[in-house]
């Protein structure tokens, strides 16, 4: 009896320590916070637009977004409030180890987003591959309750 306790007590320490450990190699990058405070531009948007772009693949959806600029945290570009951006996003179709995939973006999307110049032209990058948007809601931007009159 004593055998099958610590039998089960070490499975369960086991299969802790395995989905732990899954949990943490299903996103390889680290230094997100670095990647967000080195982004050059960090703006609130609302999406207008999203194209499907050209180097998609079996694993992977490209997108180039049309947005307006809301707000500006901080913009290297100079970008102000009003002003139209283009910036590149995509979704993952087969979730493979990597980084937090960004969200699937839709027009009327509102919120954050981190970007970095584009290595090429005027659309920008993410800044930090899925962490590079935050969702107005999340901003504490969340509509007011309903009127109970």
């Amino acid at each position: 009896m004593v055998a099958l306790k610590f039998t089960l007590i070490a499975f369960a320490i086991v299969a802790s320590a395995v989905c732990a450990n899954r949990a943490a190699w299903a996103e390889l990058p680290t230094g997100y916070e670095q990647m967000l405070k080195d982004a050059q531009e960090v703006l609130d948007v609302k999406v207008t637009k999203v194209t499907p772009a050209k180097g998609s693949d079996e694993n992977k959806q490209n997108f180039i977004v049309d947005a307006t600029v809301l707000g500006v945290e901080r913009s290297a570009a100079g970008l102000k409030a009003g002003d139209k951006i283009q910036f590149n996003s995509y979704i993952v179709l087969r979730q493979n180890r990597g980084p937090v995939p960004p969200p699937k973006l839709q027009e009327g999307w509102t919120g954050k987003v981190y970007l970095k110049p584009a290595p090429e032209g005027k659309v920008y990058d993410l800044a930090a591959f899925g962490r590079s948007f935050v969702p107005a809601p999340a901003q504490g931007n969340v509509p007011p309750p309903a009127s109970s009159k």
